[in-house]
């Protein structure tokens, strides 16, 4: 094995996601006022392109009625040691204060 064989490979970003109070203000937005191109809407879902990235814009939901916390995520593919396919996410929430 070389050196460099262990460490992992990764791709450009596909994906990112926001979570919104409102799916249709978000889709507005994002796409009235910045430009972006709209791929889809479905119910609460949005996607638009950012130069090859999509964005996916989600309706946040709670339970108790009280704001929901913002929260961003990104996927993309990746290739191990072996040259398997994978995708690595992350997600970052924000704390309460």
């Amino acid at each position: 094995m070389s050196e460099n064989s262990d460490h992992l490979q990764l791709g450009p970003i596909g994906q990112v996601s926001l979570l919104t109070r409102s799916a249709s203000a978000a889709e507005a937005w994002y796409g009235k006022v910045l430009g972006l191109p709209h791929i889809f809407t479905f119910g609460d879902l949005v996607f638009f392109d950012c130069g090859g990235t999509r964005l996916y814009i989600r309706e946040a939901r709670t339970t108790n009625g009280g704001p929901a916390r913002p929260c961003t995520s990104w996927s993309r593919t990746s290739r191990s040691h072996t040259g398997r396919s994978r995708t690595v996410r992350s997600t970052s929430r924000a704390r309460r204060t």
